[in-house]
């Protein structure tokens, strides 16, 4: 059984993946693309969604040198829909020039940030209208934006926008806004978010801010008032702020109209407002931000403003999970990491905050888990899974093997070849028959390198398998399994999934081994699952082994559709590998269809010698000799070639738990086994 270790954090933000269910936030901290400063590459523009493509930050420049520039077909960049496919860093090399930079129409289309984040730096100028976009009459939504806004007497300023009289939705900026401006006739116009909200001259449009959240700093040495931490100035108009979060501070002595808008029109409708001081236990408010079923980005930026960094030393793994609703600073504000724990496996737990400080834990990890209380900073915990000490029986070698004697002990040995003990020249033997829910290995470094004797006993396998790769000896080099049984299932969604072995580097040889297992797979691709080898890179020896077990596809096969390039012995052989099959017999109980591509090699090439198949249906019938299953042998049998133990070889056939499978010209008349 698999042990779970809760562990309860008192947490803002969680850079894990995974973290938040019903939205996939890119890693903020993460760039896919850095501008050199100097290239500028002309975005796409796909017709068939109506969107331009922004992927590199060299097309967000040429954007930005290009904005009033017709983009063909009656469009012109200004009036464009963007789409955002990559987190990216405009760098520091060049001053960001805002998008609209001579506000001379505004921006009039729609960008779509689909929650990834742009990274500008906007420093050296005195010019008004200072942020991403000067003047914003569009679209800005599900945009994450940082990096630092520092600007000299520029009077509006507003990381996404300067002015606007547009929407925007659903933003994040984690950046910090200041400025030096002071004017005795012109107060400042600085936001977090907007630097001046205004409205169409009928009030058609106006502007919005919505579900937007501001973790930076905003500061303005002149001490003017029209300074907020979401907006600057609302002008004496209509115009709506509202569902905004506001995290960092403030810095100004002047007089200002609240925390989040300097400057406020009475006009505007201002509502659902929150900072970091006014959460506390409001219940009401707990009970509202649990009703919430969209903006995710708002609600990502509004619970989780600071990291949980989790580090990992070992093969356990350690995945996080997003607390209910209502789990935010001041209420219930905790998450729960699980760490999934192998039988067998310990996990030593740690914890510092940014200042390298250990965070104390409470409780423990074998009843209700660890908590703490959450630092206003990072906290990074660290967890170092380990192994008991394996083997506890023999010394290793031919004379004397490790021995595995129950399941507990196959575990350990399974988790001693995945932490990195390879056993390498080593000597490993099972006593009994067990059932396992454990593979051994888990890389090609960390891989079974020994000899293991099954000394005819039976593994019964038991794999749900999400990951590729799946077998009882996940990963293998310069290996030799022999005189082993298998029997049971493994339920994969992936690739390679076998009986006895899943990957193979340098030489592995098989020898009187058997695999029953049934392989269910519901991946709808090239598989390459193989009765007894998943996948070759190096050499495989197969000698004196069987397959009777069953390939059985979940999904259904049509045209190129469904589970395919499975083999009966071996699943996938690799260019330049050496696939060598001899004295060996496959005979399946069942074959989905289209799922086996070849009867013993799913994909790549083999020798074969003296192997043979009964044919069944949906088994091709292209490699090995055809043979049929009789209860005695003939007289043409011919001489036995090798008594393998389990597996009896012959000149004309195989003898397999007392069953003779005969190539058919050998079954007129009756005899006796030779």
């Amino acid at each position: 059984m698999q042990r779970k270790i809760f562990i309860i954090f008192a947490l803002l933000y969680v850079m894990v993946q995974g973290a938040w269910a019903q939205v996939e936030i890119p890693d903020p901290t993460h760039f896919d693309d850095t501008w050199d400063g100097t290239t500028k590459t002309q975005p796409v523009y796909d017709a068939s969604s109506g969107y331009v493509i922004i992927e590199k930050a060299s097309e967000l420049a040429y954007l930005n040198d290009h904005f009033t520039d017709d983009a063909g077909g009656g469009k012109y960049y200004y009036n464009q829909k963007y789409l955002l496919k990559a987190n990216i860093d405009m760098g520091d090399a060049v001053s960001w020039i805002p998008l609209d930079r001579d506000q001379f129409r505004g921006f009039q289309g729609e960008f779509h940030g689909e929650n990834h984040t742009i990274r500008i730096h906007i420093w050296g100028t005195d010019d008004n209208g200072q942020g991403f976009i000067s003047d914003n009459c569009g679209i800005v939504q599900d945009l994450h934006l940082t990096g630092k806004i520092e600007v000299g007497n520029s009077r509006t300023v507003g990381a996404i926008a300067a002015t606007n009289s547009g929407h925007i939705k659903n933003c994040w900026v984690s950046a910090d806004v200041s400025s030096t401006h002071y004017s005795a006739l012109n107060n400042a116009r600085l936001g977090g978010i907007v630097g001046f909200n205004s409205s169409t001259q009928d009030d058609a449009e106006v502007g919005k801010i919505e579900y937007c959240c501001m973790t930076g700093n905003v500061s303005n040495s002149g001490n003017n008032s029209g300074v907020g931490g979401i907006l600057g100035v609302q002008e004496q108009c209509n115009g709506i702020i509202s569902h905004i979060m506001f995290y960092g501070t403030r810095i100004n002595d002047n007089s200002q109209d609240n925390l989040w808008v300097g400057s406020l029109s009475a006009k505007a409708t201002f509502e659902n407002y929150h900072s970091t001081n006014d959460l506390g236990d409001d219940d009401a408010l707990n009970n509202y931000l649990s009703s919430f079923s969209g903006n995710d980005l708002y609600r990502y930026a509004l619970k989780h403003p600071y990291a949980v960094n989790v580090t990992t030393v070992g093969q356990g793994s350690v995945t996080v999970s997003a607390g209910g609703e209502d789990n935010i600073l001041g209420a219930r504000p905790h998450q729960e990491v699980m760490l999934t724990t192998p039988s067998g496996m310990n996990a030593e737990v740690t914890a510092t905050d940014a200042d390298g400080n250990n965070v104390t834990l409470f409780g423990n990890s074998g009843a209700s888990g660890y908590t703490f209380i959450m630092k206003n900073s990072p906290v990074n915990v660290h967890v170092v899974f380990t192994v008991p000490d394996w083997p506890r029986q023999g010394r290793g070698t031919a004379d004397d093997p490790y021995l595995i004697t129950s399941a507990a002990d196959w575990n350990e040995f399974a988790l001693s070849v995945s932490a990195g003990t390879t056993h390498s020249g080593q000597y490993v033997k099972l006593t009994k028959d067990i059932s396992i829910w454990m593979m051994a290995g888990a890389s090609k470094d960390c891989s079974f390198q020994g000899t293991l004797d099954g000394d005819g006993h039976t593994l019964t396998l038991n794999y749900n398998a999400t990951n590729a790769v799946a077998a009882p000896f996940r990963y293998t080099k310069n290996a030799t399994i022999k005189n082993l049984r298998t029997t049971g299932t493994i339920t994969t969604e992936a690739m390679n999934a076998a009986g006895i072995v899943g990957d193979v580097t340098g030489s592995v040889n098989l020898t009187n081994c058997s695999s029953s297992v049934t392989i269910s797979s519901s991946l709808a691709a090239a598989d390459y699952h193989g009765g007894l080898v998943a996948s070759n890179n190096g050499s495989v020896t197969i000698s004196g082994c069987v397959f009777d077990g069953s390939f059985v596809a979940t999904v259904a096969h049509t045209n190129q559709y469904g589970t395919t390039f499975c083999g009966g012995l071996v699943g996938y052989c690799g260019g330049n590998t050496s696939t060598t099959i001899i004295n060996s017999l496959v005979v399946p109980t069942s074959v989905s269809e289209g799922m086996v591509s070849n009867t013993f090699v799913g994909y790549g090439e083999a020798t074969i010698t003296n192997s043979y198949f009964v044919s069944t249906t949906n088994l091709p019938t292209n490699e090995g000799t055809q043979a049929v299953a009789a209860a005695t042998a003939t007289a043409n049998l011919g001489d036995l070639v090798q008594d393998y133990g389990m597996v009896k070889a012959y000149q004309h056939g195989i003898f397999y738990d007392g069953t003779y499978y005969l190539v058919p010209a050998t079954l007129s008349g009756s005899g006796t086994e030779l």
